[in-house]
């Protein structure tokens, strides 16, 4: 029973390693490596070995515990907290690290700019007769707006 999440994990563990894989390897062959991405997947692989490193030795102390004096058993699975929560920092650190990068992209000056002028372009070409006084702004024709008070 010990390995069966080990299982459960890899078999999970490995479409996420193949997306992100595969997500480097085609910036690769468009050139748009960037530094963050290399970190990324660093980051990514790290946490994923991790994972299987911690479910493997949690498996197998919980497998073959009576081979383990009390007190061994205790320092083994110190050992496997400290690894999990090495495990939990690593993941915490790649979800801080890929908000930042995400607020960078949105507030680079450029991109901020372009998007401003697509909205601007998108406002201009709305109708004008929406915004005649005393239209409703669903333009029905007929029906005005009534004072407040």
């Amino acid at each position: 029973m010990g390995f069966v999440p080990l299982i459960l994990v890899v078999i999970v563990l490995l479409p996420l390693v193949w997306l992100e894989l595969r997500r480097y390897g085609q910036a690769r062959l468009d050139g748009k490596v960037s530094d963050a991405m290399r970190a990324r997947l660093g980051r990514r692989l790290l946490s994923a070995g991790l994972l299987v490193v911690v479910t493997a030795l949690v498996g197998f102390g919980l497998e073959f515990r009576t081979l383990f004096q009390p007190s061994q058993l205790v320092g083994y699975f110190l050992i496997c907290g400290l690894l999990l929560c090495l495990l939990v920092g690593t993941m915490i650190y790649d979800i801080r690290a890929v908000v930042r990068q995400s607020l960078l992209e949105f507030h680079d000056r450029d991109a901020e700019a372009a998007r401003f002028q697509a909205f601007m372009a998108r406002d201009a070409s709305l109708p004008h007769e929406l915004f005649q006084k005393g239209k409703v702004g669903g333009g029905e024709p007929g029906r005005t707006r009534k004072p407040l008070g």
